[in-house]
């Protein structure tokens, strides 16, 4: 009855399951596959399967796991049926570690591989949930059956690769018509002249294109030759090209002359390929042209612009020339300026800072209450002097691309207690109420401590100056770990600023209010520090302000975290028991090449009573010839002095042939505080670098640190 049912049956699904229902209708098995090979590949496609009392969800759901795990020849055992050829009958389908469980409850299998000669196309699979469910008689059926079955489905494969094949050849036959069709509408409506040439050069085929530059009909021009038709300077050029294609049997491109009826000399480009018959001989010369006339008088007018163009260029680029040769040396002067100016600017200060700071620590004697207030007051407007040269010199830095940032591992927390505790006094002036608040509650990030607490100042200076007396302000930090990133919110109960003149804000050197009369002083220079300090750190700054109600300014860095990097906070202060030579220690000995009067008073003043010895000296070759004489312990080094400057004196000094003199720690202390200052003192030599004015009780760390370490 299965031999009957599948021999008109020519499609290898209907076979399959036409099977299948013979199996499940007349013999006692729970579960019958059929798996047929995809041509010659590895993979066996489930074509059809059965097991009685099964859903369609759960009929879908095991021939899933059929396509997931036993679908390539040599995996499972109808796969290994399928590689060796064999047939496998086993009573226990479990004692066989190739077996692949793709339906619970199985445990007897008959896997009959189907084969035409000995090529093997796919695998019958029988399986029982009773243990040796499977005789001999049922393994002599199925192989019967097997043979008969592997026959039907090559048969049904073999009808359908033949009418795949008619249908191709009906397609291809239906589209060499139409491609006839298009070749032809082609030929008829086509801008460019298309030509078929014999040997001889008589024309085969012409379109319409080519018998209207003539001026004739396309009848007239079959059988012509280009002598017949052309002048006889454009015949030969024809010709000749031709004869090249037909000679080097290779396609060519070539621009040819005409000249139409009308007199006028036209350009074509043309193409011309050699055809070739069956055996390969070439029996004719085709040809397509394209007349390009317009594009060669357009080219010639391009080359003559291009050639005004570099003219033009030339000279705008020597304009420039000159142009950035002014920049540049605008640029220079610049630096130059803001150098000479921070120096002559840094060197009273130096005094004006260093006697303050003297006189407020009683070097000179002690002092009444209304003294120490005036001193307090020089030394608030020395800062502030000092602190509008660092913005600009700072910001001359960034935009000279030669600030970077000393990145180490940040405590959130002690940045911000150390920047609020800098605007603190001028809170207190103004009684106003200054609230902060942090989460998570311990933050660390990788950022450049000194430049992240500049830009939090700025903010803060701004909210406090922007601020009424009485009025509230504050420091409100975010971390997201979301988005990796730390929110910095200052915020103020303040004047606000109009929408309009948002956009001017981070501007250098503009005020919102630049008239005389305006009442909140300052350069116009601190929040674009601050922006490009964001900038420089990957972050940026947000704005959001209501005129009349506050504003909140918001400083976005990246939580840029860190585990190895020493952790950043509040320099300690240096006491007075360990800032000089511990009792009945000898005094050190400090030399000190230094010009200004005014800056050897203040500095050595406050060092002697510190308990050190100085040993002054006012010039580089001064300094040189006291080493041969006294044998100090660190060395504060001026940098610009008449005659042999700083630099060049550490180098002298580092080359001397004494071995004492190389670890001897050189401090340049100097007012040149441009770009690159720092590292110019460094590469000469110098151990440290203080930028002036410096702070006395600053200058006294640093020695200490330097002192201690020579013990």
């Amino acid at each position: 009855e299965a031999s009957v049912s599948i021999t008109n049956l020519l499609d290898p699904a209907e076979i399959a399951h036409c099977l299948i229902e013979a199996f499940a209708k007349y013999m006692d098995w729970h579960r019958a596959a059929i798996q047929l090979r995809e041509g010659n590949s590895q993979t066996l496609r489930l074509v059809a399967f059965n097991r009685a009392a099964l859903n369609p969800q759960e009929q879908a759901d095991i021939q899933a796991r059929f396509e997931q795990s036993a679908h390539l020849i040599g995996r499972g055992l109808a796969g290994l049926a399928a590689a060796r050829g064999e047939v496998i009958r086993t009573g226990d389908v479990h004692a066989h570690r190739e077996y692949i469980e793709t339906y619970p409850g199985i445990h007897s299998g008959l896997y009959v591989p189907l084969k035409i000669g000995q090529r093997v196309t796919g695998c019958i699979s029988i399986e029982s949930e009773q243990f040796d469910a499977f005789s001999e008689r049922d393994e002599r059926l199925l192989v019967t059956l097997a043979s008969q079955i592997a026959v039907a489905f090559e048969n049904a494969y073999l009808y359908q690769a033949v009418q795949e094949e008619l249908i191709e050849r009906k397609q291809a036959e239906e589209a060499l018509r139409q491609s006839q069709s298009l070749l032809q509408a082609i030929l008829d409506h086509a801008s460019a002249m298309i030509y078929l040439k014999d040997l001889d050069g008589r024309y085969l085929l012409v379109n319409k294109a080519l018998a209207q530059i003539i001026g004739r009909e396309t009848g007239d021009l079959i059988g012509k030759t280009v002598a017949d038709l052309f002048s006889p300077e454009n015949a030969r050029q024809y010709q000749a090209n031709d004869q090249e294609v037909l000679e080097t049997d290779q396609p060519r491109f070539f621009e040819e002359t005409f000249d139409d009826p009308q007199g006028q000399s036209r350009v074509f480009l043309s193409v011309k390929f050699p055809l070739r018959d069956r055996r390969g001989k070439i029996y004719a010369l085709g040809g397509i042209s394209s007349d390009i006339t317009e594009q060669k008088l357009a080219q010639q007018a391009l080359k003559r612009l291009n050639l005004e163009l570099e003219e033009r260029v030339a000279q705008r680029t020597e304009e420039l020339r000159a142009a950035n040769l002014a920049l540049a040396k605008a640029a220079r002067l610049k630096d130059e300026f803001l150098a000479s100016m921070s120096h002559e600017l840094r060197t009273p200060l130096t005094g004006i800072l260093g006697l303050t700071e003297a006189l407020q620590r009683q070097v000179y004697g002690s002092l009444t209450e209304r003294q120490s207030d005036i001193l307090h007051t020089i030394e608030e407007s020395g800062r502030h002097l000092l602190n509008l040269i660092n913005d600009i010199l700072d910001l001359s830095k960034i935009e000279a691309g030669r600030m970077e940032l000393e990145l180490g591992r940040v405590s959130v927390e002690e940045l911000c207690q150390a920047s609020l505790r800098l605007i603190k006094q001028m809170a207190v002036a103004k009684r106003q109420l200054v609230s902060y608040s942090q989460t998570p509650p311990e933050m660390v990030v990788r950022a450049d401590a000194r430049r992240l607490k500049q830009i939090l100042f700025n903010l803060l200076g701004n909210a406090v100056k922007f601020t009424p007396e009485g009025g509230e302000l504050g420091l409100q930090v975010c971390g997201d770990e979301a988005a990796n990133e730390i929110r910095f919110t200052v915020w103020d109960r303040g004047i606000g600023i109009a929408e309009e003149d948002l956009g001017k804000l981070f501007q250098p050197f503009v005020q919102l209010d630049s008239s005389l009369a305006r009442n909140y002083p300052g350069t116009g220079l601190g929040l674009s520090l601050a922006r490009r300090l964001a900038e420089l750190h990957g972050g940026r700054i947000e704005v959001e302000s209501t005129l009349g109600q506050g504003s909140r300014f918001t400083v976005i860095i990246p939580w840029l975290k860190s585990q190895t990097a020493p952790l950043w906070q509040s320099r300690p202060e240096i006491g007075a028991e360990n800032a000089a030579s511990p009792p009945g220690a000898p005094a050190r000995t400090i030399l000190m090449v230094e010009d200004n009067e005014i800056t050897i008073q203040a500095i050595s003043d406050y060092l002697i009573a510190c308990k050190y010895t100085v040993v002054l000296a006012r010039s580089g070759s001064e300094a040189l010839n006291v080493l041969l004489k006294v044998r100090p312990d660190l060395i504060l080094m001026d940098i610009q002095m008449p005659g042999m400057d700083g630099l060049e004196t550490i180098r002298r000094i580092r080359s001397l042939p004494d071995p004492g003199l190389a670890n001897l720690p050189i401090v340049a202390l100097t007012a040149l505080a441009m770009p690159g200052d720092r590292e110019r003192c460094l590469e000469a030599g110098a151990n440290d670098y203080l930028s002036k004015p410096v702070e006395l009780e600053q200058l006294r760390a640093v020695i200490h640190s330097f002192l201690e370490n020579k013990k």
